[in-house]
């Protein structure tokens, strides 16, 4: 599906610990949070350039709250 079939909110975020998520959310237009679980590297999944890499989900709170401001 695209972006525009299926009405994403403007704000919508993908998260995701794979560069797989991290690819999906760009194919779908959407920005990324790409959480470093152990799953892949922090390299690796900064290698796929998301528009946030985090340590933990934990971390995740946090970034709504900044994004809201």
């Amino acid at each position: 599906l695209l972006r525009g079939d299926v009405g994403y909110h403007p704000d919508a975020l993908v998260v995701g610990d794979t560069e797989v998520d991290v690819r999906a959310a760009r194919l779908a237009g959407l920005r990324c949070v790409a959480v470093q679980s152990g799953v892949r590297s922090g390299a690796l999944l900064a290698a796929e350039r998301p528009d946030w890499l985090l340590d933990s989900l934990s971390q995740l709170p946090g970034l709504l709250a900044e994004r809201r401001g």
